[in-house]
């Protein structure tokens, strides 16, 4: 008999008890742990890591083995560091890269350096701060962490926020409704909205019109009425290549429950 679980490709994410055995470790402390989430994942991979609640606490990013050797120098999101940490970063990076054999490796490690540079140089013309007090970020989506917890993506994306649907299926007192989103249809003409998002989906560009060519559930969870649109955009969207339609958020539940958030926004034909 095994020892451990098997991981599933579903919301169940692990199968078979294995005797209760925990055989997995947290990457960080070594203390037994076997809990795998979407919201833990690698700052420069994505991979899953097996980091336990309080090592992810003490944590902006998290970097899988494979990348533990980048832990100190290599973060998606430059917004809380100052400028002599990100300088220090880019030596960090460049020492990196120098020791790297794999052309790949290194391609990804310069595409951080010219990444850490050009916010280096915002910093000192003044053009951007620090922000020591930013929020957290979703590495998949790039929300705050009141907006995403961190699980947007694969099967762990929900329409309704877990936490929130255990207290509807509990009966909890004071569980508040969840809001329907507006209503859309085929053929609505729709623009980006108020939440998009430019890290994830790139300019705005204030004239980009599209048509909802599909209406569907953003994820698993108890959906009222179709919270995400497919949109057919009528020009090319990032770096000018041609798409096809693409999903976008359309009165998905905020995960700490006060908002609906809409990627896109209804406008006249």
């Amino acid at each position: 008999m095994f020892r451990g679980k098997n991981f599933v490709f579903d919301q169940r994410v692990t199968a078979g008890g294995g005797g209760g055995d925990v055989v997995g470790r947290c990457l960080a402390c070594r203390a037994p742990y076997d809990e795998l989430c979407g919201s833990r994942v690698c700052a420069v991979c994505r991979d899953l890591v097996l980091v336990c609640p309080d090592c992810r606490a003490a944590r902006r990013e998290l970097h899988c083995r494979r990348h533990a050797y980048l832990a100190t120098c290599y973060f998606a999101f430059l917004e809380p560091f100052a400028a002599d940490e990100l300088s220090w970063q880019l030596e960090g990076l460049r020492s990196a890269r120098e020791a790297q054999e794999s052309t790949n490796v290194r391609k990804t490690i310069m595409k951080q350096i010219v990444r850490v540079a050009a916010r280096l140089e915002a910093l000192r013309s003044g053009e951007a701060a620090a922000d020591p007090g930013a929020p957290r970020r979703c590495r998949t989506c790039m929300e705050s962490s009141n907006i995403c917890d961190g699980r947007c993506w694969g099967f762990w994306r929900r329409s309704v926020p877990i936490e929130l649907e255990n207290c509807a299926e509990k009966g909890k007192e004071g569980f508040i409704p969840v809001p329907t989103p507006a209503l859309i249809s085929v053929g609505s003409r729709v623009a980006p909205g108020a939440d998009w998002n430019e890290l994830r989906l790139g300019e705005s560009a204030g004239d980009r019109r599209g048509t909802v060519v599909e209406t569907k559930s953003w994820g698993t969870g108890r959906s009222a009425a179709p919270d995400a649109v497919k949109v057919l955009w009528d020009v090319a969207g990032r770096g000018g290549r041609v798409r096809g339609a693409e999903l976008y958020r359309w009165g998905v539940l905020s995960h700490d429950g006060t908002r609906l958030m809409y990627d896109v926004q209804k406008v006249d034909a």
